[in-house]
């Protein structure tokens, strides 16, 4: 009974768009795992055809395990969400998209996101061929990531180029706001793309926990990683609004590095 009022509790006040979840959840997925409700649809959400798609699950679906359209709320309206699925999206976990953002894979795309993985308001991922994101992801606003340029270009002797190819990002990443990963980039585990940044390489003979900014994003350091765990943050502007305190020990514990 309690699991039930929290269900309808979450419902009116994130407003679910409850004939778009009941679409999707028994469009894409048999009924026994639809009932299940794993997507959870909130507000305004444009879903296209979804003629060809699917949704994979790695891991036993549960309800709420893909959220689409939670309102961030310093940035309470930003219109549409997109979430069009006409390739394949496989989900290894509890996924979080945020207001605003479009999710497009297209028909022979593949899109995997691991465990624990929010995306920001108005980000973009589109993806044409492959794009595989690890777990424990969280992004900033404005974000983008696409595996391809969209358009072809011919050069002076009139040839072109494959116009897509792939992206990897590892786990524990963090996206500064209004970056751009294209296809190319390979980010390692712990990388921090800064603000800003346009990414196309291969930063994985770095390891991992490089922070890398420009454009073309450069290496500017090793062995960081952004403290996302919401409630480290709180205890450490608690410690540093003290202005005789300028450094504090908090050890490297990878739980540091997960956004819950």
């Amino acid at each position: 009974m309690k699991k039930l009022f929290k269900a309808i509790g979450f419902a009116f006040r994130h407003r679910v768009n409850f004939i778009k979840t009941f679409y999707v959840n028994f469009h894409y997925f048999p009924f026994f795992t639809a009932i299940r409700f794993p997507v959870i649809l909130i507000g305004k959400v444009y879903l296209g055809s979804c003629k060809t798609g699917k949704i994979i699950f790695k891991e036993k679906p549960f309800s709420g395990m893909l959220i689409v359209g939670l309102v961030n709320r310093p940035h309470p309206d930003v219109g549409y969400t997109t979430f069009v699925i006409n390739g394949t999206l496989e989900i290894s976990g509890k996924i979080l998209i945020c207001n605003g953002s479009s999710i497009v894979v297209y028909k022979g795309g593949v899109l995997s996101i691991g465990n624990n993985s929010m995306f920001n308001v108005r980000n973009k991922v589109w993806c044409i061929n492959k794009i595989s994101i690890g777990s424990n992801l969280s992004t900033s606003w404005e974000c983008q990531i696409f595996d391809s340029n969209f358009h072809y270009i011919v050069d002076s002797n009139g040839n072109t180029k494959r116009h897509y190819g792939t992206v990897t990002i590892g786990d524990s990443c963090w996206l500064g706001n209004r970056c751009t990963i294209n296809k190319g980039a390979q980010l390692p585990n712990y990388t921090i793309v800064a603000a800003g940044s346009f990414v196309n390489k291969d930063f994985e003979q770095f390891n991992e926990g490089c922070t890398i900014a420009g454009t073309p994003a450069k290496l500017i350091s090793i062995g960081n990683r952004r403290i996302m765990n919401r409630q480290k943050e709180k205890e450490l502007n608690d410690i540093f609004s003290n202005p005789e305190i300028s450094s504090y020990h908090v050890g490297i514990d990878p739980s540091l590095s997960h956004w819950e």
